[in-house]
């Protein structure tokens, strides 16, 4: 069954589009997703066979096995212990070299982002403090021309 929408003739209440951004963050959008364990590997292997998502579970509750999340149908993945799994990956790993020059290029790319950033938040500072001033500039103003009567009781 489609709505039907009028357009109303009272005052908005609030803007269209803080009612989209409340919109989406009760719909889920922007809500951290809660994990009750922080599994070392979570979210970043897939399986060999099928290529499915690999999950992690506590057995016993105190040991931690990876499988196939077998979403497509059964899986010949068997189950591994976390230890295993960090062994395989520290193999794969121990293999990846960055060369100097790479290195390099990294760093300072690096200096860079953090130099450009760290002027960027001093100039914000710089604007914000600039507002803060001008805004107690007014305030004292108004405070001044309400000892001289300037501004009235009921203003």
């Amino acid at each position: 069954m489609d709505a039907q929408r009028h357009k109303g003739t009272h005052e908005l209440i609030i803007s269209s589009e803080l009612f989209n951004r409340v919109q989406d963050v009760l719909n889920g959008h922007n809500r951290p997703k809660y994990r009750k364990h922080g599994f070392a590997f979570a979210g970043l292997l897939n399986c060999a066979h099928d290529n499915c998502m690999i999950a992690a579970e506590i057995k016993k509750q105190k040991y931690i096995y990876y499988h196939c999340t077998g979403y497509k149908g059964k899986c010949e993945l068997p189950y591994m212990r976390e230890e295993q799994v960090g062994e395989r990956l520290g193999q794969v790993l121990k293999d990846i070299h960055i060369p100097d020059d790479v290195l390099v290029q990294l760093q300072d790319s690096l200096t860079e982002v953090e130099r450009h950033s760290h002027s960027e938040k001093k100039a914000q500072q710089e604007k914000l403090q600039q507002r803060l001033t001008a805004v107690r500039s007014r305030i004292d103003q108004a405070y001044m021309d309400k000892l001289d009567s300037k501004i009235s009781e009921d203003f």
